[in-house]
């Protein structure tokens, strides 16, 4: 049997995933890991591809080019959720399995998404500066307290998003094209649609998986719907 040679993307990994790391050395796998401190090119990932049978993914770019130059490769596992990186019907036609890891940074996104929103209701970016230039500015802002807070995607960065939402006192509405109804309930949430949502919201925060469907779901005609002075954090892909 030739090499076992797990081509590591994910820049993060080792520090936050020590263990697993091991795992795999202790396995008999040898590694290549990236130390690029950015994603492999795809004539970088063309190179190392016939050595390789396996990937933990960061951001580098899974298509069928680089899925192609790999014979061996068995299997490619997102380090994170979203995977609109790697071309799952790729992986298929060369019978490579694709995966990733939901729910497992559901947490991080909630909070982060919390922190934006808070940034954006408080001015704090701005603020921040302003004291920095010697003023002290007063103004009265509006509360996530007693607002509508509309979640776009109710997956699990969605649903964790929701309960910190409910924690500060909001009123919550999310839309998702197969809602979890049973979840929303013990969440005290209020499934709604999309125009609903929009009308309702002062606050809408996007969970929402990188799809044809979704791209540029956020445009003009559908800013026109929201309300005036609405808030919205994008905190899905880019």
């Amino acid at each position: 049997m030739g090499k076992k040679i797990i081509f590591i993307g994910a820049t993060g990994f080792g520090k936050y995933c020590a263990e697993g790391r091991s795992a795999l050395l202790d396995a008999g796998y040898e590694l290549i890991e990236n130390d690029k401190n950015r994603p492999y090119t795809e004539e970088e990932l063309k190179e190392i591809g016939k050595e390789i049978s396996g990937v933990i993914c960061g951001c580098e770019i899974w298509n069928e080019e680089t899925i192609s130059a790999a014979p061996d490769l068995k299997v490619i596992v997102k380090f994170g959720v979203g995977y609109d990186n790697i071309d799952p019907a790729a992986a298929k036609r060369h019978g490579v399995q694709a995966a990733n890891c939901p729910g497992m940074n559901s947490a991080a996104v909630a909070e982060q998404t919390m922190a934006l929103v808070l940034a954006c209701l408080r001015d704090i970016p701005a603020l921040d500066r302003s004291v920095r230039e010697g003023n002290w500015e007063r103004r009265v802002f509006r509360d996530i307290s007693g607002s509508v807070f509309g979640v776009l995607g109710f997956g699990a960065a969605g649903r964790a998003a929701a309960k910190c939402a409910r924690a500060f006192g909001a009123r919550v509405l999310a839309y998702d094209k197969y809602p979890d109804k049973m979840l929303a309930e013990e969440l005290d949430v209020e499934i709604c649609s999309l125009e609903e949502l929009l009308s309702r919201s002062d606050i809408i925060t996007i969970h929402l998986p990188a799809l044809a469907e979704t791209r540029h779901l956020i445009n003009k005609e559908v800013i026109k719907k929201m309300k005036d002075g609405a808030v919205v954090v994008n905190i899905a892909r880019g």
